[in-house]
């Protein structure tokens, strides 16, 4: 990967990182919007150089894969709420967005040789935010006993 497409994906990895952080920081009662303007930040980055770069601002050769359009759209749209809304639709609609993000980038990594590179990274996002949230959740349920 090189150039211009390391940039964009690389802000995509980025983007998706900090989402799987912002899941486990709302799930260990630590929700801090400034997470959630972060991820936005970096996703319309990366959003705005696919638009720019991979498709020349062209709607016609953006929708020619409408699934993939559709999902990744869903998610930004997602995200942005999740940025604005209070944080108890924060917590659903993050988690929520995180789940689409995944299904997309996971099949992005396996069906497209241009992101085949960041497999790795790609997989071990979900597998690092699964055991956050699962360690947070089970910190957040255990007695706490001083001294």
């Amino acid at each position: 990967m090189q150039g211009t497409d390391a940039i964009t994906f690389g802000l995509a990895v980025a983007g998706y990182a900090s989402m799987g952080l912002d899941v486990v920081l709302q799930r260990a009662g630590r929700a801090y919007r400034l997470v959630s303007v972060g991820v936005v930040l970096l996703v319309v980055s990366h959003v705005t150089c696919v638009w720019a770069l991979r498709y020349g601002w062209s709607v016609a050769k953006a929708t020619e894969r409408l699934g993939g359009f559709v999902i990744f759209h869903a998610a930004l749209a997602m995200l942005i709420a999740a940025a604005i809304v209070d944080e108890k639709w924060r917590r659903f609609i993050t988690p929520a967005a995180f789940l689409v993000v995944t299904a997309g980038a996971v099949g992005a990594v396996f069906k497209f040789e241009y992101v085949e590179p960041l497999r790795i990274p790609v997989l071990l996002v979900p597998v690092l935010t699964a055991v956050g949230t699962a360690w947070a959740l089970l910190a957040n349920r255990t007695p706490r006993v001083d001294g």
